[in-house]
């Protein structure tokens, strides 16, 4: 394995601080008067995108009145691809940290293929897994959410907010999002957010 991940990542989470209070400057503007209840760095099964989601109770309830008739008991409340408010603008500091994030994936598989161009995507996969990308990943990404939230960057009372990392259409997501929730809010407010779909 000739590429080493420690250089890559180290300092990450400074950078991604920094581009989370861009982003956010954009979508505190675009919540108007409204409440916010959650708020989640979001990324994908590769780990190579990274987003900052918010929602609040405003839009909550008007997203889920398409669904109350079609699906009993049904709510986008903590599905941040259904959030009202994120910038994913060309000058979004965090779409310029995944632009770099897919390049090092790239560079990965690239280094891969050189081993061998036949393997499976079991095989690929295990070998992805080998340079610990996700963990370096998470690690910057809970590393930077804390120093957020102690900071008081989005202004929040943290009784009333619930933060976690989510990853989208992956079979680790309830993990994550379980783990982040964990180390990024009070135990009242994490044990709340267990019960998230045992409401009903």
């Amino acid at each position: 394995m000739k590429i080493k991940l420690e250089t890559f990542f180290k300092g990450l989470d400074e950078k991604i601080q920094k581009a989370a209070r861009k982003d956010y400057s954009r979508i505190k503007k675009m919540l108007g008067n409204e409440k916010p209840y959650s708020v989640a760095f979001v990324t994908d099964s590769d780990c190579v995108t990274l987003w900052l989601g918010v929602n609040t109770y405003e839009f909550l309830e008007k997203t889920d009145v398409k669904y109350i008739e079609d699906n009993d008991g049904y709510t986008t409340k903590w599905i941040p691809d259904e959030w009202g408010y994120s910038d994913d603008s060309d000058d979004s500091g965090l779409v310029k940290i995944s632009d770099r994030l897919s390049v090092k994936m790239d560079e990965i598989l690239t280094e891969i293929d050189k081993l061998d161009a036949d393997l499976t995507d079991e095989q690929e996969q295990e070998l992805i897994e080998e340079y610990q990308f996700t963990k370096f990943f998470l690690d910057a990404v809970t590393s930077a959410f804390q120093k957020l939230i102690q900071s008081n960057a989005f202004g929040f009372d943290p009784d009333e907010v619930t933060y976690f990392i989510s990853m989208s259409d992956d079979e680790r997501t309830y993990e994550v999002e379980d783990t982040s929730a964990k180390l990024l809010n009070s135990k009242k407010v994490y044990e709340e957010f267990l019960k998230r779909y045992k409401e009903d």
